[in-house]
């Protein structure tokens, strides 16, 4: 998730700005998903909480139903301060007319609803729910996370789409170095242990490559995200710090397109953008993960940076 505080504190420091439910490292509003996109004359901005309902910790595990109505109302809770702290944040960046240009919606994913009567979870607050295991139209899909009626954005639009990006994205990446170049130095080290460490998984046999990503361990917030599907419906942004599972979701996101146009035989053609003019090392260490994908002649993927 995108912890906010965590995240934009050097940016809330440089600004002197204090947020009412971010106050501190250990008080602070936890985005799961958040989606930016400029539709013609406004930004619409979709904040989605998504919550097991089939293991929660103890004491909930023994009511299934209860599990699920727990799970509801405290994403429903998250999702009132991701809003709250979302307009806290933006109004020292945007200006009055611009926000009124911002159209805020909210979902909550859940694994489903199925035995819970309208007693319990009512039909208004089901508008806004989004159940992993029902089947739902392309449609339907684009209307519960707030996306639908996609066109082309004004240059106004894109600016304010850019403010907002520039907040989230760019105020998550200004980190304290010691030197110029550190943070560049600790990626490429990195990198290259996990090329060593993982090259008879991932290379050599791709019988264990498959059964390598069964065995993943993922954090609670990229597991939410990956569990949720939303890949498979729609393009997503995950914002967050250096080290916090981009690239991970990134190649499991691959992964598991590749798979679906593998069994589907539909032509496809993907694009994998680097963007770091200097990221040589990053740029080969896709090439190779690309190159060692198994897939069919139909499924073609190609790696750049801009």
């Amino acid at each position: 998730g995108y912890k906010v505080f965590s995240s934009l504190k050097n940016l809330l420091q440089s600004y002197q700005i204090k947020l009412s439910k971010s106050p501190n490292d250990n008080n602070q509003v936890e985005h799961d998903i958040v989606t930016i996109v400029p539709v013609e004359d406004r930004v619409k901005v979709n904040f989605t909480q998504a919550k097991s309902t089939i293991q929660l910790p103890w004491p909930h595990e023994a009511d299934r139903t209860a599990n699920i109505i727990f799970a509801c109302e405290k994403a429903f809770c998250q999702v009132n301060k991701d809003l709250e702290t979302f307009v806290d944040l933006t109004q020292h960046f945007l200006t009055k007319e611009e926000f009124e240009k911002v159209d805020l919606s909210f979902t909550v994913s859940v694994t489903s609803l199925a035995g819970i009567s309208e007693d319990d979870i009512c039909i208004s607050s089901r508008k806004y729910i989004y159940e992993e295991n029902k089947e739902h139209s392309a449609c339907k899909e684009k209307q519960i996370f707030g996306i639908n009626d996609l066109t082309i954005p004004t240059q106004n639009t894109l600016d304010i789409f850019n403010t907002l990006a520039t907040i989230y994205v760019g105020g998550a990446s200004i980190i304290e170095l010691k030197k110029n170049g550190e943070g560049y130095a600790k990626e490429k080290k990195h990198i290259h242990f996990v090329n060593e460490g993982m090259k008879k998984f991932f290379v050599e046999d791709s019988q264990e490559m498959s059964e390598m990503r069964q065995m993943i361990k993922l954090g609670p917030d990229q597991t939410n995200i990956f569990l949720s599907g939303i890949g498979l419906h729609q393009s997503y942004a995950v914002i967050a710090p250096w080290g916090g599972g981009k690239s991970m979701l990134l190649e499991l996101e691959l992964h598991r397109t590749v798979d679906v146009y593998n069994e589907s035989k539909e032509p496809v053609k993907i694009f994998l953008v680097v963007y770091e003019m200097k990221g040589t090392d990053l740029l080969k260490h896709y090439q190779r993960l690309v190159s060692n994908l198994d897939r069919i002649e139909p499924v073609q993927i190609e790696v750049m940076n801009l």
